[in-house]
């Protein structure tokens, strides 16, 4: 991640491991239409289909630059979280 945040020119900060392609696809396109900018990276290795996801529940991660940490959890929380009134 060290070349991601030399080439970007930011530090990234991994604010979710989704469980699947479409879950992370699904959220990526949440947080980019509140004006996050967000990079997936996926977990899995080519020719092993979805082993990975089944093996470990974590599809790939979902990255955003540390000065929307607090912003893109607020927005990832489940509006009846017991934690997202706090």
């Amino acid at each position: 991640m060290r070349f991601l945040e030399r080439w970007l020119g930011r530090r990234l900060v991994r604010i979710y491991s989704p469980s699947s392609e479409a879950e992370a696809l699904l959220l990526k396109d949440l947080l980019e239409r509140e004006g996050i900018p967000v990079l997936l990276r996926s977990r899995q290795i080519p020719g092993y289909g979805d082993i990975i996801s089944r093996a470990t529940g974590v599809w790939g991660d979902l990255l955003v630059p540390a000065e929307f940490e607090a912003r893109a959890r607020h927005l990832l929380q489940a509006p009846n979280d017991p934690e997202s009134s706090s």
